[in-house]
């Protein structure tokens, strides 16, 4: 037979291992898989943005040694 459950309605057995135990299982499997993802996504970005920084400092680099040779030749 059934037992109850928290609104005192009789539930089968079978119901209820699938609400108490598999429900909140898959519910965590999902949470860490969006949240796995979101990290995936996030450190593709700071990927990027890193190269794109490292780029820009290494170009702002050379151009500083191109000014400083210009100002120490005059």
């Amino acid at each position: 037979m059934g037992q109850l459950s928290a609104i005192g309605v009789l539930v089968p057995p079978k119901n209820r291992a699938i609400e108490e135990e598999v429900l909140p299982w898959l519910m965590g499997r999902i949470t860490d898989f969006l949240e796995e993802d979101q990290a995936t996504v996030q450190g593709s970005q700071n990927v990027v943005i890193d190269g794109i920084l490292e780029c820009q400092n290494d170009h702002a680099a050379v151009i500083q040694a191109k000014y400083d040779r210009i100002k120490k030749a005059e």
